[in-house]
């Protein structure tokens, strides 16, 4: 049940990606960054799957797929927002 919650989220978490890109249907291509913090070895296959769904659905929009480690993804969430 909680592999099915997270697949759903994600799939979520996509689509509203991609409608907060809607430009990316009348213009240019679009990069999105989506950080996952499940566990590379487990879940990430199942997550990096549904990127490959999303972008053969949605051709102007690129997601990039980072797997950040639980324990490092505050920090790592905070140095983003540090940057320009």
């Amino acid at each position: 049940m909680h592999r099915v919650l997270t697949v759903a989220v994600t799939a979520a978490t996509l689509v509203l990606s991609a409608a907060a890109c809607s430009d990316a249907s009348a213009g240019a291509p679009v990069t999105i960054t989506w950080w996952d913090t499940s566990e590379a070895d487990k879940e990430a296959p199942a997550f990096k799957a549904l990127v490959e769904e999303f972008e053969h659905a949605s051709p102007r929009i690129k997601v990039t797929y980072v797997n950040v480690p639980f324990v490092e993804a505050q920090t790592r969430y905070e140095e983003a927002e540090l940057r320009p």
